[in-house]
């Protein structure tokens, strides 16, 4: 098989090359990096593949499971409403370690805050 861009022959081994392939020229074309590949390519090339395709590694998954549960341990005593619960839930899910910081400052302010208003 040919490449249309610099008619080289490439082996196509299975569908993980031709994504690194595929991946590769993209990071290519949007950085003007140069043909000769280095490991900051490498490392953009596979950062793409991550996040376009989604597979992630499975200790990735796991640390993502367990930032969502502490997340429900965090706000099961709280008193919120569910849909206040399910945002936060939400928001850890789908920025993780970001997520979770953010909820912990809220909580720290928020149980501040109530601790401030309860009478001695």
């Amino acid at each position: 098989m040919l490449n249309a861009a610099s008619a080289t022959p490439i082996v196509i081994t299975g569908p993980s090359t031709v994504s690194a392939i595929a991946t590769a020229s993209f990071a290519r074309i949007v950085t003007n990096a140069p043909y000769a590949s280095g490991p900051r390519t490498d490392m953009v090339a596979s950062m793409l593949v991550f996040v376009i395709l989604g597979h992630a590694p499975l200790i990735l998954l796991v640390c993502l499971l367990g930032l969502v549960y502490l997340t429900w341990v965090e706000l099961r005593d709280e008193d919120l409403d569910a849909q206040v619960k399910v945002w936060w839930g939400l928001l850890v899910f789908l920025t993780h370690v970001v997520g979770y910081a953010a909820l912990r400052i809220w909580l720290v302010f928020r149980r501040r805050r109530a601790a401030a208003h309860r009478p001695a």
